[in-house]
């Protein structure tokens, strides 16, 4: 059915069951993209605004409205359409009479397109509306937290007036999960300056919620590791905040970069487990003591709101209700809590002393299985030492496949023995005379993409510093191959590789991958395509 047929059909009756299956009926996509505003202020925005039936305006709400931006997008109508049809029009019903249901459409039509995950919006000043205009209660919280999601995204982060204002709302509200999803959401979005500029103004509970999302704290993290968590662990209030936040960084302190060290470093490692040696004897005293303090019961959820919404909402079904799970429930038992944070505390103090131990592997490949030995790299090679290398690298291949995986030094073999394979070798390359003419045919093109297929096969084995190397390898080399089976190898491997380890790229080595992105060869289109796309999705920090 046509939009129009669907408009005059509901304003032809008075009877709700009409009206309901009026609203329900199946309309064409096409329709629907290439008549939206008409359906949208015609016949949406009233029933929303006006409709006295309650199930009728939840069914438009919940169900009707967020279905046509549905077929927009799926269809891939152009424009602007989302923030002047869809989202600036129930901003401004905010302030009317029926603002609740207006935001409650905003929250229903934003989660919808949120499950897609693309940024929709191109106008983010309508999210500096929607905070001028929201309240502090629940629904308000839910909806932008869906709404950032549709208006933010890597490229085009939260600035820090609107993280300034996010925060604020969210510390008016009561501090429950609604609220950490919003921090948490906000912060993943925020682009750099803003979390240069918000990030040290958290208090503990804030950076609690956010350090999930540990990586985008990386340039601030040593400073908040002075200013708020060492002075934290010795605080009785504060300890099992602080301790939550250290182990969600553990990267910081656990994960050695390309120069072998951590990002919080030796010297700030060796402080913080002269802190947590401390934490852990005084816990270790009062395990059975119960504790000065019990955790604050959940605060009220939503502030005072218009008692005729208040009224006409409760009339409306609850099946369509966010699903927010509630982390904690009621009061938590004292001694249960001293015992998870001394349970914390010693888990990042293993984490710590085992990192410390840990020493920088030597270079010696005299443990490793013989014919492994083969793969290191000499100056008489030449064609003849193809067949030596190709089976050297069928049985690291087999080895790594077999179960239970033996413990072999993975990173350094990765290093030392298959990586260096990936590089175009001139003394596998036979030129054949003919006259006047000389051919080249690349007889090393199957061992590199043997040593490829071993790199994917490694990727899962291997520490951080070795799989930054790799990457450094494979765009400088890999991608730029000149024979066309490898190059493909080689991007799917980049794709493989960041898309399991970005999130500690950018946290450890931001600037580092910063620098190797840039770095690009404009003759080769095929390496120059993959780059561009690397910096579409996976972007530097910024």
């Amino acid at each position: 059915m046509e939009v129009q047929n669907v408009i005059r059909q509901y304003c032809a009756t008075e009877d709700n069951d009409l009206k309901y299956m009026a609203l329900k009926e199946e309309l064409s996509p096409i329709d629907v993209c290439e008549n939206l505003q008409n359906y949208v202020n015609h016949l949406l925005i009233p029933v929303l605004m006006e409709e006295t039936n309650a199930e009728v305006v939840s069914l438009v709400s919940l169900q009707v409205f967020p279905h046509a931006v549905e077929l927009c997008l799926e269809n891939d109508k152009s424009g602007p359409w989302f923030d002047d049809i869809v989202v600036a029009p129930l901003i401004q019903r905010m302030s009317g009479a029926r603002a609740t249901i207006a935001i409650q459409t905003l929250k229903a039509v934003s989660r919808k397109i949120s499950e897609y995950r693309i940024r929709l919006g191109t106008h983010p000043q309508l999210i500096e509306a929607f905070l001028r205009k929201c309240d502090d209660t629940v629904l308000s919280v839910e909806a932008l937290y869906y709404l950032i999601q549709c208006y933010y995204d890597i490229h085009h982060g939260i600035p820090p007036l609107i993280i300034d204002q996010i925060f604020k709302l969210a510390r008016s509200g009561s501090q429950d999960d609604t609220t950490r999803l919003l921090i948490r959401e906000s912060l993943s979005r925020a682009n750099l300056d803003a979390i240069l500029h918000a990030g040290h103004r958290l208090n503990l509970q804030e950076l609690e919620f956010a350090s999930e999302c540990w990586w985008r704290f990386a340039p601030i993290a040593i400073e908040l590791f002075h200013a708020q968590l060492l002075p934290a662990l010795s605080d009785h209030k504060s300890r099992a905040s602080a301790l939550q936040i250290l182990l969600n960084f553990q990267p910081f302190y656990t994960v050695k970069r390309l120069d072998d060290t951590t990002l919080l470093g030796p010297d700030n490692e060796k402080l913080l487990i002269r802190s947590l040696e401390e934490l852990d004897q005084e816990l270790g005293h009062t395990a059975l003591e119960t504790p000065d303090e019990i955790l604050p019961q959940e605060a009220e959820s939503d502030s005072d709101s218009d008692p005729e919404q208040t009224a006409y909402l409760a009339e409306l079904p609850s099946d369509e209700e966010i699903e927010f799970e509630n982390e904690t429930g009621g009061t938590a038992d004292p001694s249960h809590l001293e015992t998870s944070i001394h349970h914390i505390c010693q888990e990042i103090l293993a984490k710590l002393r085992d990192n410390l131990r840990f020493s920088v592997p030597s270079s010696s490949h005299e443990h490793l299985p013989p014919i492994l030995h083969e793969l290191t790299k000499r100056e008489d090679e030449d064609l003849s030492s193809l067949p030596r290398l190709q089976a050297a690298l069928e049985t690291l291949s087999q080895l790594v496949s077999a179960r239970p995986t033996p413990h072999l030094p993975w990173s350094q073999i990765c290093r030392d023995l298959v990586l260096p394979r990936i590089v175009l070798d001139k003394v596998f390359v036979q030129k054949l005379k003919a006259g006047n003419l000389t051919q080249s045919i690349d007889e090393g093109a199957t061992l590199r993409a043997s040593a490829q297929s071993t790199l994917q096969q490694l990727l899962p084995l291997i520490d951080f510093k070795t799989v930054c190397i790799m990457l450094e390898y494979e765009l400088k080399n890999g991608i730029k191959d000149k024979d066309l089976g490898v190059r493909q190898l080689a991007a799917e491997l980049v794709h493989t590789l960041l898309a399991k380890h970005y999130s500690e790229i950018i946290g450890l080595q931001w600037q580092w991958y910063a620098t190797l992105l840039k770095e690009e060869d404009s003759q080769d289109l095929a390496a120059h395509e993959l780059q561009n796309g690397l910096r579409k999705y996976y972007p530097t920090l910024g």
